[in-house]
Order: C-alpha cells, then structure tokens, then sequence
C-alpha cells in the first residue's frame, strides 16, 4: 500500500474526515473503494492505479470515491436507492468535480475523457502516458 499525500489533500478538502488515499492492489474489477472506519467518524479511500491507463482515469475514481463519503451512501440505513442509484449519483458527482459535465452537459474538451473513463479504455484517447 502507497499512500498518495497528494490525492489525500484533494480529498480532506472536500472531507477533513478521510485519514488518507492510497494506491493498493483490490480484488475483481474494483478500481476503487471507500472505506467508513469507527462508525464513520473516519474515511480511507483505496485506488487500484495498475487498473488505470491514465491520470484522468484516477482522479475520476478519486472523485467517484468522495462522492460515495459525501452522498451518504456508505452504511447509511437511511439511504433508499439501489446500488446502481448510488454508482450512478458518484459518476456524475465525479464528471461534475472534474468539469468533464457541467450543469448536465457534457463540455466539448471533456467528450473524449468521458468516453474513455464510462467505457474503461485500455487506451487513453488523448493518447497521455501513465
């Protein structure tokens, strides 16, 4: 596990309660995950970086990690949408964060990133190198 004092900053900016972000191995075809420790006094945010193919794509997780801490979906019984409700509220607070999507439309400079990131690209098509 590498912990990424750079993307922990981002993120205790939006929450001052995430301990850290760090780069570790998950299982399946997670990318991401956001963990609630102590009754959720408290956050660790973990990305699968050996997944991604670009910087962008690991912000987005970032963001799509976040967004599950600031919508309240983890462990809140109170929360009443699905699991796919919830994937889908954090992809679009993600694109949002990121100024791919603003006010519901897609910017014409966010087109390809958005593609690349729904569509999980092996290959970046602003052709960056990770």
């Amino acid at each position: 596990m590498q912990i990424s004092p750079f993307l922990t900053e981002i993120a205790k900016s939006y929450n001052p309660k995430v301990e850290y972000v760090a780069f570790c191995g998950l299982e399946g075809k997670h990318l991401g995950m956001a963990q609630g420790r102590q009754s959720f006094e408290s956050y660790r945010i973990f990305i699968d970086k050996e997944k991604l193919i670009c910087p962008y794509q690991v912000l987005f997780i970032l963001f799509h990690e976040i967004a599950h801490i600031e919508l309240y979906h983890l462990g809140y019984r109170f929360y009443k949408g699905t699991h796919t409700d919830q994937e889908e509220q954090a992809d679009n607070w993600a694109f949002n964060q990121m100024g791919i999507i603003d006010r519901g439309k897609v910017k014409e400079e966010g087109i390809l990133c958005l593609k690349c990131i729904k569509e999980r690209s092996q290959k970046c098509l602003k052709g960056l190198v990770f």
